[in-house]
């Protein structure tokens, strides 16, 4: 059934693809409400959660920076927590919200009227109706507005991403936040990133059309891969496709385009090598839109026909990115579903000769993490890797091959997007590595192996959202071998 639906909706974007032209497309609209919505449900936690409130929230938005010593700006890209609550596209903004009414002001950058010449320049009024919020004053403003308020305590989001290691880098440094009771613990940050974890059908929306627009360019990209073209063109057309007739102005991500033994390189981005007819393609592409991002991957052969090798690799991948979407749902285990993963790709390659003995024994020896080295998928919001994966309460991160690098292992949860992308790939460093381990050698016939090195790898990805009934996949791209070719 699912692979029917797949083979319904992929006609009709072929369809469309058919119909669309840069004249008639027209961008989504995306209503502020659906940052109205995102501040009553931090609210809703932060009551439950025995938060004061006579309390206030104090934020601080992304700012604008330069290129090293030069005066050439950065694009700018608003900080993910502040643009969830608020909307706000412009740097160097601020904002409260007070726990107990509710109530959002916003604090915008006051720009001289000269400024005019070469950019706009709006006034405060203007951003209380494009943002929606109660009151909009400027930054200047935020002290009077504090002793006036009288707050009890002021929150402050302070926190680690649990991807990158990173702590939170838009913190407020006014001196005179000293003479104020501030929690700057890792509990709001903790909080806002579980509301953020699960998806509104608002947001939901936005991040389904950012999806099904890259499905387009990336039939865009794979109808005019051949060998002989540079892996950039895949990238450039992909980015063309995307910007210009559904306004994906920019790339969620560096965008992967490995050809060959490139396409076995996980973040692989230099994008150069000309593409041969011997190995895989693999185009790790997403487009933005309204800050929501999208993830997909495809691999295909670059003659648009596959060999009797590559079919073993991708029908390997293929059958575990099923086993996935059919299994999964609200309730589930995400590791169970990396697991899931691997013995669907282990099954392929024994029957090819390529590993050997019991597939349940190598899932818990960890032969496949020998072949599929990273996580399943990762969460997916206003970040690509977006905030949430292990919370408090939450599975630990488990050791292993491949399963220490899970970007979380939640209990899935009704209204969560998630990556489902399982992959294979013969990479020699990882070979040898088995080949000098007794417990992982006795499993892999390293000759065969050895074969499919200049094949390179294979990734699928899907971004799917978790229901209590299963997935629901939001992109929609070809995925059997007769769909691709």
């Amino acid at each position: 059934e699912w692979e029917k639906h797949l083979s319904s909706q992929l006609s009709k974007n072929l369809q469309q693809k058919m119909a669309d032209t840069h004249s008639n497309a027209v961008p989504h609209p995306v209503p502020i409400s659906v940052h109205t919505t995102n501040r009553q449900r931090l609210q809703q936690a932060l009551k439950e959660n025995g938060y004061d409130e006579n309390g206030l929230i104090l934020l601080k938005g992304g700012n604008n920076s330069m290129k090293y010593e030069t005066d050439g700006e950065y694009i700018f890209r608003q900080e993910s927590f502040f643009f969830h609550l608020f909307g706000v596209q412009e740097p160097n903004a601020y904002a409260i919200f007070h726990v107990g009414s509710g109530k959002a002001v916003l604090f915008s950058e006051k720009i001289p009227a000269e400024y005019g010449i070469w950019m706009p320049v709006f006034d405060a009024e203007h951003y209380k109706k494009k943002y929606n919020v109660d009151e909009s004053l400027y930054v200047e403003d935020i002290k009077e507005y504090l002793e006036k308020s009288t707050p009890s305590i002021i929150y402050i989001l302070k926190g680690t991403n649990s991807d990158s290691g990173a702590t939170t880098t838009q913190i407020p440094t006014f001196d005179f936040l000293a003479n104020y009771k501030l929690d700057d613990s890792n509990t709001l940050f903790e909080l806002h990133s579980r509301v953020r974890r699960v998806k509104t059908p608002a947001e939901i929306a936005v991040i389904r059309y950012a999806c099904q627009s890259s499905s387009k360019a990336h039939i865009e990209a794979m109808q005019y891969c051949k060998p002989g073209i540079r892996e950039y063109e895949l990238e450039a057309t992909f980015g063309h496709k995307a910007a210009r007739d559904y306004g994906l102005r920019y790339a969620s991500y560096s965008h992967i385009c490995g050809s060959g033994t490139n396409s076995a390189t996980l973040h692989y981005i230099t994008n150069e090598k000309i593409v041969d007819e011997v190995g895989f393609v693999l185009c790790d592409m997403g487009g933005e839109y309204y800050g929501y991002q999208s993830d997909i991957t495809c691999s295909y052969p670059s003659t648009g026909k596959f060999s009797e090798k590559q079919k073993v690799v991708y029908q390997a991948v293929l059958n575990a990115q099923r086993g996935v979407a059919a299994n999964a749902k609200a309730g589930v285990l995400w590791s169970d579903m990396h697991k899931l993963a691997e013995k669907e790709i282990l099954t392929v390659l024994a029957s090819a000769g390529i590993v050997k003995g019991d597939v349940d024994e190598m899932v818990e020896k960890r032969v496949g993490g020998v072949f599929m080295p990273h996580g399943l998928g990762h969460l997916m919001g206003l970040d690509t890797h977006d905030v949430g994966g292990y919370l408090k309460g939450d599975a630990p991160r488990l050791e292993g091959v491949g399963l220490s690098n899970l970007r979380t292992n939640m209990v899935l949860e009704d209204g969560v997007v998630i990556t489902n992308e399982p992959g294979c790939y013969f990479i020699p460093f990882n070979l040898e590595k088995a080949k000098n381990d007794p417990e992982l050698a006795k499993y892999i016939n390293f000759e065969e192996a050895e074969q499919y090195v200049p094949l390179g790898g294979v990734r699928l990805e899907d971004d799917i959202l978790i229901t209590k009934e299963g997935t629901e996949c939001l992109n929609i791209v070809p995925r059997s071998i007769a769909q691709v070719e």
